[in-house]
């Protein structure tokens, strides 16, 4: 009983039965009664009978981050709601299966401590990496967020010193102008702008890429029944 396997369902993560039982109760707030159901491959799955929990199948998880990446910068807005409404609306369209925005939101809360918890314990050093199915689609964008890899700061002049504001990269120095007086801080302004618009038109590629695999998948499957 001790080595057997576990899989939470709202995030798909697996690992021995304790602590995923562990797990499911402090990310996800599941405190009611848990059915196990046993599998093929011999694992555990985890039905939760809370009311306000819904079951997310692996694509719509993966829809969720695609539309978080594409709205990330809305986020830094101070009221997020509007944000989370928009992402359960465009979910709920795709899929055809009603969520709300607080669904879509509490499932993102869980997903991005199960991600942070993870990435912490494989950063330690002698352990056995974690396997997660949807840890490196959120890694691609959210292991340079600041929540999840801190900005270090040194207080001794010699120190490493890495924390930069946005003043700061757009300080142009004297060496850097030229005749023209702030042609320089105008050309890496325009470099800066080309490499964000950039960043979008591959991140846009990248969610385009998935919905025509989604929609293939969708196709597929209605072949076959």
């Amino acid at each position: 009983m001790e080595n057997q396997l576990g899989e939470c369902s709202i995030c798909n993560l697996r690992g021995l039965l304790s602590k995923i039982r562990v797990h499911m109760k402090e990310e996800h707030l599941i405190k009611d009664t848990i059915e196990t159901v046993e599998t093929e491959e011999n694992s555990i799955e985890f039905e939760p009978v809370a009311d306000d929990c819904i079951r997310w199948a692996p694509h719509e998880v993966l829809l969720l981050i695609r539309l978080v990446e594409e709205n990330l910068d809305k986020f830094n807005a101070k009221i997020k709601k509007n944000v989370w409404i928009i992402i359960a609306e465009k979910i709920s369209s795709i899929t055809k299966k009603k969520f709300t925005h607080e669904q879509v939101d509490n499932k993102w809360k869980g997903m991005k401590k199960t991600y942070k918890r993870i990435k912490d314990e494989n950063n330690r050093s002698g352990n056995s990496p974690v396997k997660w199915e949807f840890f490196n689609a959120m890694d691609s964008f959210m292991r340079k967020r600041p929540e999840i890899t801190p900005i270090a700061t040194c207080d001794t002049k010699e120190g490493l010193q890495l924390k930069q504001t946005m003043d700061e990269n757009m300080q142009v120095t004297t060496q850097n102008t030229d005749d023209n007086g702030s042609s320089s801080f105008f050309l890496k302004r325009k470099r800066r702008n080309n490499e964000v618009q950039k960043r979008h038109y591959e991140k846009m590629a990248r969610f385009d890429q998935f919905l025509k695999l989604y929609k293939q998948s969708l196709k597929l499957k209605a072949k076959k029944q």
